[in-house]
């Protein structure tokens, strides 16, 4: 478990917490042990569509932008892929067995 210094030590990036949004993250933090890795503003919208987008997939918000962020930064760094050929390499590392895609597409 990181020390307590490491733990918050995002909160120096975070200026514009209340006090009191400070102190409930602090007490979640030790309550649970949870380690807060930053907070990132969106814009409303984007919250939105990410609330919409966790209930159709069944993730928390938090995870269905883990996800939309894994799946852009993989976009970008193989332009060639497919997003069923990205998805399909992920499970693959994971150790999932995948169809192949070349059958499954005829």
């Amino acid at each position: 478990m990181p020390r307590p210094n490491q733990r918050l030590a995002w909160a120096v990036r975070a200026p514009r917490l209340l006090h009191f949004e400070f102190e409930y993250i602090k007490h979640i933090q030790n309550v649970y042990g949870a380690t807060l890795v930053g907070i990132v503003n969106i814009e409303d919208e984007l919250h939105e569509q990410l609330r919409r987008g966790s209930k159709a997939s069944y993730r928390s918000i938090n995870a269905q932008a883990a996800f939309w962020i894994r799946i852009g930064m993989l976009c970008e760094l193989n332009p060639g892929l497919t997003f069923q050929e990205l998805v399909a390499r992920e499970l693959k590392a994971a150790g999932v067995d995948t169809p192949n895609l070349e059958a499954s597409s005829a």
